[in-house]
């Protein structure tokens, strides 16, 4: 009897310590939590550059693009280790008591020179909304489709489930401020930032491969210089500083977590088709 009332007792400090980033379905099931709710007005601008503080987040207002390609064996092996860099689940915690990869991500963020807008309202009448994940899923069967294949959020069973966990954090936070042209059709806007990120991720796609192929080997480890060579441009590398609960690297992080590739920001009339 002791022993089941400090196993509770330990369960209940292990969920207590737990982190719930916003985001996901709604009760209903219907709709996704709208994550902007409570989003800052002002950019973040981590060195307080005074062009940066004085932007104000408006759609289309940016310097340039930033590709966001995570290394899923290691966003798995952070998120066994309550960690997730993704900021965008819930109930993450150590293991076994947080969610989990199925082991079975990436996101196109504008970005200013000295810092970087989220959550950007189309207008002071038109406030940043989720996009109609329903609709999307029985009108877009085939993008859909695309999306499961190469931007895959590995906590969920399936593309459908991405819909609120993934993909409209990404679309929220940054697709509105990819662009909105001043117009209130979500769901065309939502659209159009998921195809504009697909194309992005393909400029790199041998780079992807190889690095994918890297992963797959018994025992996979690679170099900065090895990876770096995969790219025409300079991209820079991140590496995990969490320590892998396996003992991995004797005990200690610096593993391959995410790659970032800046691009141009392209002019309006060629948004639909950059990249």
């Amino acid at each position: 009897m002791l022993g089941e009332l400090l196993l509770l007792l330990s369960l209940a400090l292990e969920c207590a310590r737990a982190v719930d980033y916003p985001g996901g379905w709604q009760p209903d099931a219907q709709r996704c939590v709208d994550i902007c709710t409570h989003a800052s007005p002002s950019p973040t601008c981590p060195t307080r550059d005074p062009a940066c503080l004085a932007k104000k987040q408006q759609p289309g207002d940016y310097d340039f693009l930033l590709l966001e390609q995570l290394f899923l064996p290691q966003f798995c092996r952070d998120l066994l280790a309550g960690v997730d860099l993704t900021i965008s689940h819930r109930n993450v915690n150590r293991y076994p008591y947080g969610i989990v990869c199925e082991p079975s991500k990436a996101g196109l963020w504008p970005n200013y020179n000295a810092g970087f807008p989220a959550c950007c309202n189309v207008s002071d009448a038109i406030r940043n909304r989720p996009f109609d994940a329903l609709g999307f899923a029985a009108e877009d069967t085939e993008l859909l489709r695309e999306m499961d294949e190469v931007w895959v959020d590995p906590t969920q069973p399936s593309s459908f489930h991405t819909l609120c966990e993934l993909y409209n954090h990404e679309f929220q936070k940054h697709g509105l401020c990819y662009g909105a042209d001043g117009g209130d059709d979500f769901d065309f806007r939502a659209r159009e930032y998921f195809r504009a990120t697909m194309r992005a991720a393909a400029v790199n796609r041998e780079a992807t491969a190889a690095i994918n192929g890297w992963a797959s080997a018994s025992s996979a480890r690679t170099t900065l210089a090895e990876v770096t060579a995969l790219y025409t441009t300079r991209v820079q590398v991140l590496c995990s500083a969490v320590a892998p609960i396996d003992g991995r690297n004797g005990g200690a992080g610096n593993s391959l977590a995410a790659i970032h590739v800046c691009f141009s920001k392209p002019a309006p009339s060629l948004r639909s088709a950059a990249f």
